[in-house]
C-alpha cells in the first residue's frame, strides 16, 4: 500500500506510556553495536530505532537516556519508516517537485535546475 495506490501502509498502534517507567529501568540495557547507544532493556528496543539492527542485552550497563526520551525516539523512528513506505522511498524534495510540475504557473526548467542544485549542495 502506498501513495501511488492512494492508500496508507498498514500501521499498528503501540500502546506505550512515556510516563510509566519499566521496573528496574537502570539495571540493564540493550546495546546497539552500530551506533553505540544503550537503549532501555525492553522488547521495544530489540532493534535499534536509529540503525534498525538487532540489539544485545547488557546486564551490566544502564540505558543512555531517560525512558520518555527513549519512547520519543522509538515512536519517531516508527513514524519515519511508515512515512518512507507511504512515499515509496521518494524524498520530500521529489514529492514537492511532483506537486509543482502539476501547476502550469511555473518554469519547469528552472525548477529542475533548483532541485538539482539543492540535492548536490
Amino acid at each position: 500500500m502506498s501513495r501511488s495506490k492512494g492508500t496508507f501502509p498498514r500501521y499498528s498502534k503501540v500502546d506505550v506510556d512515556p510516563e510509566l517507567w519499566p521496573l528496574r529501568y537502570w539495571d540493564a540495557s540493550r546495546f546497539c553495536e552500530s551506533c553505540g547507544t544503550r537503549w532501555p532493556n525492553t522488547h521495544l528496543f530489540s532493534k535499534c530505532p536509529t540503525c534498525d539492527i538487532g540489539t544485545t542485552i547488557d546486564e551490566h550497563s544502564a540505558p543512555d537516556m531517560r525512558w520518555p526520551d527513549a519512547v520519543k525516539s522509538y515512536l519517531a523512528s516508527r513514524f519515519e519508516k511508515l512515512y518512507e513506505r507511504y512515499n515509496e522511498g521518494r524524498t520530500d524534495q521529489e514529492l514537492i517537485y511532483e506537486d509543482e510540475k502539476k501547476s502550469e504557473d511555473f518554469d519547469f526548467d528552472k525548477i529542475d535546475t533548483e532541485i538539482k542544485n539543492s540535492v548536490t549542495h
